[in-house]
């Protein structure tokens, strides 16, 4: 037992002497279909603490559908947006539900989802 427990601090001591590998990746991360953004997917900022009913109450506009995915803070939520009918919506759409939801004065901000997670 002594023994593992010189081993294991001359190990710690003597540390790793490789530098770490830089990893770079060739093309910037997109959606799936390439476009810079995640189609109907946006991030919207509240003035105050909002939960999830909240937040899917604040983002209400007649003909579409407004899903909640995830809070990154108590104030900024993520969604997801589709038509009424469930169509998804395309990059253009989900610009313009942007600005219509920025009009509505509702939210600090509106932005569109540019995070796609590498899988």
């Amino acid at each position: 037992m002594r023994a593992l427990v010189v081993m294991m601090a001359v190990l710690t001591l003597a540390g790793c002497k490789h530098e770490p590998e830089v990893k770079t990746l060739e093309q910037p991360v997109n959606s799936r279909d390439g476009s810079p953004i995640r189609p109907g997917e946006l991030i919207v900022g509240t003035f105050e603490p909002t939960s999830v009913d909240k937040a899917l109450e604040l983002t209400l506009i007649e003909g579409y559908r407004v899903e909640y995915v995830a809070a990154a803070t108590e104030t900024m939520h993520l969604m997801k947006a589709s038509w009424a009918d469930g169509t998804l919506l395309t990059e253009d759409e989900t610009r313009a539900l942007a600005e219509k939801l920025l009009e509505t004065n509702r939210f600090k901000f509106v932005e569109l989802n540019k995070v796609n997670q590498p899988r």
